[in-house]
This record gives C-alpha cells, structure tokens and sequence, in this order.
C-alpha cells in the first residue's frame, strides 16, 4: 500500500529501531506491525472510512482486539502502551507514547454495541487481528456480541476486586480490631495488594465474580451491622455498597449505559 493512502502511519523511527533490537522477526506482534496497512487495506472501503472521520478510531479497534486475547483490563491495556514496545510497534505509535485514556476503551465498545457501523468495524476487523496475534485461524464468525462480552465482565471483575481491596485497606487502617472480628479468613490473601500485582493472570483464574460478590455482600453485611457511622460513612465503604446496588440492579447488567465505570 501507499504510503500517502495508507491508513496507518510508517513505524515511527525510534520504536522500530528500539523493539528490532529486543525482539526477533518471529514476534506476533512485530509481525502485526509489519503487516498492519495490508490487513487493513482488505477492510471494505465503506468501513475504513470511520478511520477517516476520528484517527482514534483505528487505534482502539486494534487495542480491544488485543484486549481481549491477553484478557486486560481497560486500565493494564493503557499501561500495556507504555510498558510494552512491541505492542507501540504492532500499533505503529511513538516512543514514548501518549498515555491513553483508559475511558475511551470503554466508549469504543458502547459504539460498537450500539453502532452498526462501528460494530461491523470491529467485526471485520476482528477477524482480520485475532488470527496474526495468536496464530489460529478464524473458523467461524466471531460472535462480537461474546468478545465484548468477556472484556466488559473481566472488567467487572477487576472493579469488584478493587473496591473490596480499597475498603480492606481502609478499615485496616482506621478499625483493625472490628475489620479482624468479621473478616473471612481468606480475605487477607485474596484482597492483598501484592498478591494481585505479582500474579494478576492467576489470580483471576483462582476466584470468581460470584466469589467476589459474595465477600462484598458479606462485608456491606457485617458494616450495617455494626451501626457505626465512622464505618458507614467511609468513602471505601459508600463506594463499595453503590457498586453492589448497581450489580444487583438487573437493568444495569443489560445496559452499557449503566456501565461499571460511572460510579465514582
């Protein structure tokens, strides 16, 4: 392809130079990077179009592709921007990069949701990605209704787990003696900060939503129960029980309007 009618920028200079010296040409991702334009030209002219109208656009289809084959969260995927050199060289960015918001993978999918054309952009795309980043051929159409699906619930997940997490630092710090009175025994390892970073792919792995929600249920339990207001009142704490009125709200669970991420 052209470069001047090429959909992607030519590799910056700095981020080819960097990720050729870390990694060999079998890497996934150097090759995406390599064949981005001419996996792209193959789109349906109607549909690169989008491409045209908001250059972001591009950038979070890739993006979500690749979120859900590494399973990440909207947060570790713009982090994954900065860390990661061989993802900037399959996406054609600079080094360094500009931090992405992480917001903006969040409203890509409620387009994709609700657009139908960005829905078959994604679609199209899709099927054009996933099998150069995990070398597996595409035997069936991909269900994006399903893709969006497991990214938005592994989003949940983390968010639950975050939420727990803060209000188990919080009243670990303001009442120990109340938090180690009610505390089920397997909270100080499931929601230690430490423990999740050192290990977040297996730690997803060794606990569910349900999981999850049953601790926090038990929580926000034990918290009314106390009838203390110090606790009640706590930021961590009113945060934590919002997020579970929205969990238990059934109309939420169906409508990427009440997503996860508006409740602050």
């Amino acid at each position: 392809m052209d470069k001047d009618s090429a959909l992607f920028p030519l590799i910056p200079a700095s981020t080819f130079r960097a990720a050729r010296a870390l990694y060999g040409r079998g890497n996934l991702y150097l090759r995406l990077g390599d064949r981005l334009n001419h996996l792209v030209s193959k789109l349906d002219p109607g549909i690169t179009s989008l491409y045209w109208n908001d250059d972001k656009t591009g950038l979070l289809t890739l993006l979500t592709v690749i979120q859900y084959v590494e399973k990440l969260t909207d947060e570790q995927m713009a982090e994954s921007i900065q860390r990661r050199m061989e993802l900037r060289y399959a996406l054609h960015l600079n080094t360094p990069s500009p931090r992405l918001d992480p917001r903006s993978l969040c409203a890509f999918r409620m387009k994709a949701i609700s657009d139908p054309q960005y829905r078959c952009l994604f679609k199209e795309m899709f099927k054009q990605i996933y099998p150069e980043i995990t070398s597996t051929a595409m035997k069936e159409e991909p269900n994006i209704n399903d893709v969006i699906h497991s990214i938005c619930q592994n989003e949940v997940h983390a968010t639950l787990v975050e939420a727990m997490l803060c209000s188990m630092e919080a009243l670990s710090a303001t009442h120990f003696h109340w938090l180690r009175q009610i505390a089920l025994p397997h909270w100080y390892q499931r929601y230690s900060r430490s423990i999740i970073s050192l290990d977040a792919s297996f730690r997803k792995q060794e606990f569910t939503r349900e999981d999850i929600q049953g601790d926090i249920q038990h929580l926000l339990y034990e918290i009314r129960r106390s009838n203390l207001p110090e606790i009640i009142e706590m930021p961590e704490t009113k945060r934590l029980n919002r997020i579970w009125e929205q969990l238990t709200d059934a109309q939420s669970l169906e409508d990427c309007k009440h997503c996860i991420h508006a409740i602050h």
